[in-house]
């Protein structure tokens, strides 16, 4: 009987130990998202980290100098990087290992998308291309907002378009 609860004690005690060292293999992983054509950090480029075997997502952004760190990889697990940025080609690393005794650094370069930006239209909710749009589009210059004598963007758009109502909320 005394066997049985000195063997319960230790299991469990290896079982927390497990635990504890577990939740302490959170390594830092560093990066940099650059252009292929100058070589430029880009900011704002979003990067998104997804664990093949959990399937656990960290997303976050690049700063101004294109430069991302995270913190919250675990050691000796295996991830999939997606990195994407407006008017270039996402891009991704597969299979990418964290190691625990490494500096884990990841260099993306992405490269100008061919799609000119100008097939781009924001639509309130998100953004779409031109050739997907199925109603009508209509466009009012920044010169036409700036020649309006108002001290709110709603009260410059008010009327400037037809068929747009704007609405400001409090």
């Amino acid at each position: 009987m005394r066997t049985k609860i000195i063997y319960l004690l230790l299991v469990g005690s290896l079982l927390l130990l497990c635990h504890v060292v577990r939740g302490q293999s959170a390594v830092p992983t560093t990066g940099k998202v650059i252009t292929t054509t100058d070589g430029k950090g880009l900011p704002g480029a979003t990067i998104k980290f997804v664990n093949t075997r959990t399937n656990q997502k960290t997303e976050i952004a690049a700063n101004q100098e294109g430069i991302f760190n995270v913190n919250n990889l675990s050691a000796a697990e295996v991830y999939n990087i997606y990195v994407h940025h407006i008017g270039y080609q996402s891009d991704s690393i597969l299979n990418f290992t964290v190691s625990a005794n490494k500096n884990n650094s990841v260099l993306v370069r992405l490269k100008p998308d061919a799609t000119s930006i100008d097939e781009v239209v924001v639509i309130g909710y998100g953004t779409a291309l031109k050739k997907d749009l199925t109603g009508a589009i209509s466009t009012m210059d920044g010169k036409d907002v700036a020649t309006r004598k108002t001290t709110q963007l709603s009260q410059a758009l008010q009327g400037a378009i037809p068929g747009v109502m704007v609405t400001r909320g409090s």
